[in-house]
Order: C-alpha cells, then structure tokens, then sequence
C-alpha cells in the first residue's frame, strides 16, 4: 500500500523577487491538491477550517527580519508540533540566526539556498521520515542537511572530476566525497571531463578567474559552487561557463547528482580511453 503523499502549507509573500526559487521548488514538487497557501502566520487558521488540510510540511516566506513576531512563531509551532517548519529568509534576513533568535537553527535556510534542502524534507516527509526536530543543535542540523552521498555509492561515472579551490579543506571534503560515490577523481594536470570549480566570495575576480578557467579548459563541464550565492550571481557564472552553478551549502548529494547529471548530459568517454 503506497503512502499518501504529504500536504504542504506556504506562508507568506512567495511571490516576492527573492521567493521565486522557494515557489517555483515548491510548484514542481507539491501536487496542487496537496498545497495550501496563507499570506500572513494569522490567516492559517482560517485556511485550514476551510480546507480540512493538516500539513506535513510548513514553508514560511520571510522578506524582512520581525516580519513574523516571537508570539506568532511560538503560535505556529504549538499547531504544528509534528511538522517540518521551514523559514526561508531573503537577504535583509541574513542577520537574524546572530542578532535575533525567534527562528531555531533547524528552521532557517537562506531562499537562494533552499531548493535542495526543500525537496529533502518533502522527500522525507513522503518517505514517512521524522523531521529533524526544532530544538536540534547547529551540529545536529549540518549533519542532517549535509548527508547524504552513502545513497549514490555503487554508481558508475565513467567520467574523471577534479576539484578546483584555494581552499584544501575544500578540495580534500569533496575529494572523499567524490571517491565515496565511486567518482573517479583527478588532478589539475591529469585529463578529466567535468570540474567542480568553487568560489569562496563571487566578486570581480571571481569572474575573472572564472572566465580564464573555461577558456582554459573548452568542452569541459563545470560545476560552481558560491559562498552566500545570490540570484544574479549564478546567472553570472553561467554566463562566464558553470553549466550547473550551486550554493556551497548545497546537501552533499545534490552536489554528486547534478555533477553525475552533467556527466551523463556530457556523453563523457570514460578516462584513458
């Protein structure tokens, strides 16, 4: 007997410039008839008396710090003590998890960030999987959202990658990750078919280095990963040559699968052939 799927509740301005990505996650995975929306923490009542619903999951859009009050927040929890709460929060926001402590750590995620980690929960929350509950420690909530390449091993990539970044604990956490999902792995010097190219800070030079990268290596796939990325920012390396550009945030596993779907979209002929 297959589970029936979960019901999801949006909350907020989901049509603001800096939800698109936390809308459109939300309208390519939810069935309409599984999601509900509410404007403000106060109409959700009033929504689910109408629809009967209960939700699973619970996404809030936040666009301004103190745009939802500590009552409010205190509110929703204790209606949905069992649910995953997700806030994802736009950029005057950022501050928040050091200057304001109404959202736990286990709720918040930056919307430019939060498309991985939303299709995680509704995964989970189909799966029949507890959320991650509200009172987690940061330790807790890294290790929660960051797991996850033990599901890709056994794949066979054909493919060599090499990691690019100035930073070596970087290189070396994606490196084992990449040789834990039966990557093949390369260096700099060595013939390779995709790139993970990574960005500490998307700036000027970051461009640069950016674009000198590609020139360097044409036909090759690669990958960007960006530190606090930004909309216009992803556009930005796409533009200078990321075929698939991701927060440096991103869960672990949606970094191995979209590298192994630029592989697979690469048609890559396997090392040393």
């Amino acid at each position: 007997m297959e589970r029936p799927l979960p019901t999801l509740l949006l909350v907020g301005n989901a049509e603001h410039a800096e939800m698109h990505c936390v809308a459109e996650t939300v309208a390519t995975l939810v069935p309409t008839k599984q999601l509900f929306r509410a404007e403000a923490i106060a109409d959700i009542e009033p929504v689910l008396a109408t629809s009967g619903a209960f939700p699973d999951l619970v996404i809030v859009c936040q666009t301004w710090p103190d745009e939802f009050t500590r009552g409010e927040i205190s509110h929703l929890f204790e209606m949905f003590p069992l649910a995953t709460v997700l806030c994802c929060f736009g950029s005057w926001c950022e501050s928040d998890g050091r200057n304001r402590d109404l959202w736990p750590p286990a709720t918040r995620t930056a919307a430019a960030e939060s498309a991985g980690l939303i299709r995680r929960v509704w995964e989970d929350a189909a799966a029949g999987r507890p959320p991650l509950p509200a009172t987690a420690a940061i330790e807790e909530v890294f290790e929660r959202q960051h797991a996850g390449a033990i599901g890709h091993l056994g794949r066979d990539k054909t493919g060599s990658v090499h990691v690019s970044s100035a930073d070596p604990a970087i290189r070396a956490w994606l490196n084992d990750a990449l040789v834990a999902a039966n990557f093949q792995t390369a260096a700099a010097d060595a013939p390779w078919q995709a790139a993970i190219w990574d960005a500490p800070v998307w700036d000027d030079r970051a461009v640069q280095d950016l674009k000198r990268f590609h020139e360097a290596h044409p036909g090759r796939v690669v990958l960007v990963l960006i530190g606090s990325m930004r909309p216009h920012q992803a556009q930005q390396a796409q533009a200078c040559g990321g075929y698939c550009v991701l927060p440096k945030t991103a869960p672990i596993d949606t970094i191995l699968e979209s590298l192994a779907t630029l592989l697979g979209d690469a048609d890559v002929v396997p090392a040393g052939a």
